[in-house]
């Protein structure tokens, strides 16, 4: 029998954890619990929790994320799996981890009635310690989004519909974690297609639809 967040099942269980990223002062947060009691009391987790029975893992994803972070949108995509038979201490946990993107404005809040203290955005490069294995989590979410800046308009997500290059180029130079020369990474974003030139000095991205939940 296995034990997650106060649920036995037979086996291995099946749970969603979920990457949640914004923009804030500059820097890349990541959004975070901090467990109440447990194995894991005092540390942090991303919000997650087990699939139920004829629900699908987005489905899931979205529900925990309403029920505990009270997060109701966003650009919100899987990732991997992560199956380590030793990845929780308290039986054998499958997670099926997500990567999720909102606006640093995007309202959230603490559900009182789980096994949660605080919940509050968390510097990507300062995290605090971690339950589980949510710090790989992170880190492979990291990546996944900062290869996607290549090819997509994910970061339309903290951008507004027209923007200078100033704009891009700082939003890239936070997710990637480097400096850029702004002329040739414009250059690059415009000769693949992700933005186009509106005049005047302003930029849009060239496809305007993103994959929202809502």
């Amino acid at each position: 029998m296995t034990q997650y967040l106060h649920h036995t099942v037979d086996g291995p269980a099946v749970a969603v954890d979920t990457t949640v990223f914004t923009i804030s002062n500059g820097k890349l947060m990541v959004l975070m619990l901090k467990i109440k009691s447990g194995d894991y009391s005092g540390k942090w987790c991303l919000p997650g929790g087990l699939v139920a029975l004829k629900e699908s893992p987005e489905s899931t994803a979205i529900r925990v994320l309403k029920d505990k972070t009270n997060i109701k949108s966003g650009y919100l995509e899987q990732l991997y799996t992560f199956g380590d038979p030793n990845r929780d201490s308290r039986g054998q946990v499958v997670s099926i981890a997500y990567l999720l993107l909102v606006r640093e404005t995007v309202p959230f809040e603490l559900n009182a009635s789980g096994n949660y203290v605080e919940i509050d955005w968390q510097e990507v490069e300062k995290l605090p310690e971690t339950a589980f294995d949510h710090k790989d989590i992170i880190a492979f979410a990291v990546t996944r989004l900062q290869s996607k800046l290549e090819y997509s308009n994910v970061a339309k997500v903290f951008l507004p519909e027209s923007f200078s290059k100033e704009d891009i180029v700082a939003v890239y130079e936070i997710i990637l974690n480097k400096k850029l020369k702004a002329e040739a990474a414009l250059g690059k974003m415009l000769s693949s297609n992700v933005i186009v030139e509106t005049g005047e000095g302003k930029y849009k991205f060239a496809k305007e639809s993103i994959n929202y939940f809502d």
